[in-house]
């Protein structure tokens, strides 16, 4: 098959040249130009967001978007585990209980009393679970990319075999390109998980470095920030001048659920 059939279903004008019938790549021009008008409306009202953003956070030096993350040493970044310590660290510490309230729906202002990374459950680990007071338990599995999502039911059904007269709420962290591999596996699916993505997570912080923390987790949860947008969402804000076009959309989002607070 010739390689350019695939753009016989695009509807392009064909135009007549020598007796025969070709496309008329022209057509490309105008799509390409209403492409660049979109971008364009984003970022005028992108640009007006950062700058909100840097006066929201002109102790911690700007907003993060402006730093290039990928290069980022003080921490490890490589691994799922990596991103998961991250979390259950920001959860564990946030003094005013806010990070969990905006990304999990817990109580405002509640504190955790424990939170175990790695727990050991029959066969499986459970990557983050939060004792709250009494028997209140929450289950967060953590993912950047693994496909082997299954498991996440194995894993909520062990847990509260094991400790069981407890109550549970169970989430999977994911890539919002995970997220229909995730809605077909879940589907069929008795046991209910929860859904959040790496964009809640990045809100979450958000919100809550707007609050009243202490400036050292504010720095990390900045940080966090940073590298979250940058290596998982995929908008490379320090190229801000260039005008980034990946995921941009997704960004906008971000920065304006980011000020909200219900």
């Amino acid at each position: 098959m010739n390689s350019w059939e695939i753009f016989d279903d695009w509807g392009l004008e064909k135009k007549s040249v020598n007796n025969s019938n070709v496309l008329n790549w022209s057509d490309f021009d105008v799509l390409n130009k209403s492409f660049n008008t979109i971008i364009e409306a984003q970022y005028k009202e992108l640009i007006p967001l950062i700058e909100q953003w840097d006066s929201l956070t002109i102790d911690l030096g700007k907003d993060a978007t402006h730093k290039n993350w990928s290069n980022f040493r003080p921490l490890n970044l490589s691994r799922e585990e990596d991103w998961s310590n991250w979390l259950a660290f920001l959860i564990e510490h946030s003094e005013s209980g806010m990070f969990s309230y905006y990304l999990l729906n817990e109580k405002e202002g509640k504190n955790p009393k424990k939170v175990h990374r790695e727990l050991s459950c029959g066969n499986y680990r459970a990557d983050i679970v939060i004792n709250w007071e009494g028997n209140n338990y929450t289950h967060i599995e953590v993912k950047i990319g693994d496909e082997n999502l299954l498991k996440t039911f194995n894993t909520c059904l062990t847990l509260e075999d094991k400790f069981s007269n407890t109550n549970w709420k169970h989430y999977i962290l994911l890539l919002s390109n995970q997220v229909n591999s995730w809605n077909q596996v879940s589907f069929f699916q008795s046991k209910h998980i929860s859904l959040i993505t790496w964009e809640d997570v990045s809100i979450a912080l958000r919100k809550s470095i707007l609050g009243e923390e202490s400036i050292t987790w504010k720095v990390w949860a900045y940080s966090f920030i940073g590298v979250i947008e940058q290596k998982l969402i995929g908008f490379n804000g320090h190229l801000l001048n260039d005008k980034p076009k990946e995921n941009l959309e997704v960004k906008l989002n971000i920065l304006k659920q980011g000020l909200k607070h219900e």
